[in-house]
C-alpha cells in the first residue's frame, strides 16, 4: 500500500510541477515502471528474503526518481539577449575598496558615464564620459575610465548575462615621476 502511494505522490508531482514536456514524459515512465515492479513484487513475493530485495530496488528506484525530479532545473535564467535600448538608463557598479563603487551609467543607446560612488550611489569626484556599442551580449566601450590617485582603471569589453557583466580592461599603476605598470583588470558589476 505505502509503494502505492509514493508512487501516486510521484505522478502528481511529475505532471503538476514539471514544465519540459520530454521531462514529464520521463517522469510518467518512470512512475509506470514503478507501479510495474510495485505489483510484481506483491504477486512474486513468497520469502521474507525476497521481499526484502523487492523492497529495497523499489526504494532505489524511487530515490533514483525523486532525485532527477528536484535536480532537473535550469542553473540559469534565461533572458533575452540584450539589445542597445536595454542597457539604456540601466545603472551598473562593482566594487571598489571598502567604501566606494565603481559606477557605469548608461545615458543613451550610446553614451555612458563613468565614476566612482560611495555605497548610496553619490558621487565621489566627477563622472567622464565615453560611448559603447553592444552586439549580441557584447559590450565595447570606448573612454570609460576610472581614475583614482595612483590607478587608472579602463574599460575595454564586457559580455552581459542577465543582471550581471563581466568586464575586462586594463589597469596602470601611476608613480609619482609619472611612470606605472601595465596590468590586465576584470570585473563583475551587477545591474542596479
Amino acid at each position: 500500500m505505502a509503494s502505492r502511494i509514493s508512487v501516486g505522490c510521484l505522478l502528481f508531482l511529475a505532471t503538476r510541477f514539471s514544465q519540459d514536456p520530454q521531462l514529464k514524459k520521463w517522469y510518467i515512465s518512470a512512475t509506470l515502471l514503478l507501479c510495474v515492479l510495485a505489483e510484481a513484487r506483491v504477486s512474486i513475493i513468497k520469502h521474507n528474503k525476497m521481499k526484502n530485495k523487492f523492497r529495497l530496488a523499489g526504494l532505489l528506484l524511487f530515490a533514483i526518481a525523486s532525485i532527477g525530479l528536484f535536480s532537473c532545473s535550469k542553473d540559469t535564467p534565461t533572458t533575452p539577449s540584450p539589445t542597445e535600448n536595454s542597457l539604456s538608463g540601466s545603472t551598473w557598479t562593482a566594487p571598489y575598496g571598502n567604501d566606494k563603487l565603481y559606477v557605469i551609467k548608461f545615458t543613451s543607446n550610446s553614451q555612458c558615464e563613468s565614476y566612482f560612488a560611495d555605497r548610496n550611489l553619490n558621487y565621489v569626484g566627477s563622472a567622464k564620459q565615453g560611448s559603447y556599442s553592444i552586439s549580441s551580449n557584447t559590450v565595447t566601450f570606448s573612454g570609460i575610465e576610472f581614475v583614482d590617485i595612483y590607478m587608472h582603471y579602463v574599460l575595454n569589453r564586457g559580455n552581459v548575462t542577465g543582471n550581471f557583466m563581466n568586464t575586462s580592461g586594463e589597469n596602470y599603476v601611476m608613480t609619482s615621476s609619472g611612470s606605472g605598470t601595465h596590468y590586465s583588470w576584470s570585473q563583475t558589476w551587477n545591474k542596479r
